[in-house]
């Protein structure tokens, strides 16, 4: 599983660089870049969305019929997700959409490879510092860092 992980980000990364990477000719004639990084970023965005409502369909079928693919379920069914959950979530998405929309500007500068780097490197010691200092709780330990 981690390596097909690894190849779908570098494809995903390398798909991305080459879509920043198009040029066309404008109406006066001049050669300019296509690269749109907000407009790549909500073209993602409304994909990803698109599995929203194969979602509303699965719990749907799972209701109507108490299809649970076809396996018996083990434990009790989950409770119902309060609808002010989703509004809570909501902050950490659009935090991860300005992120990926800033990522994008930067592939437009820089090569794929040293892209990547920076962005696993970025996300591992964000993410500690965030345990560290915003979770409750020992937070991280010396060998942790």
């Amino acid at each position: 599983i981690f390596a097909a992980a690894l190849l779908a980000g570098t494809g995903c990364s390398l798909c991305s660089k080459t879509l920043l990477s198009i040029h066309g000719e404008s109406s006066d004639g001049n050669d300019e870049a296509l690269a749109s990084p907000p407009v790549q970023t909500a073209a993602m965005f409304f994909g990803m969305l698109i599995a929203l409502p194969m979602y509303w369909i699965s719990c749907w079928c799972e209701k109507r019929r108490g299809w649970a693919g076809g396996y018996e379920a083990v434990v009790e069914t989950a409770k119902p997700v309060p609808t002010w959950l989703y509004f809570l979530m909501a902050a950490p998405s659009i935090f991860d959409m300005l992120a990926t929309t800033l990522c994008m500007f930067g592939l437009v500068s820089v090569n794929v490879s040293l892209y990547q780097m920076l962005r696993g490197g970025s996300s591992i010691a964000f993410t500690s510092i965030m345990k560290h200092f915003c979770l409750p709780g020992d937070g991280l330990q010396r060998h942790n860092w």
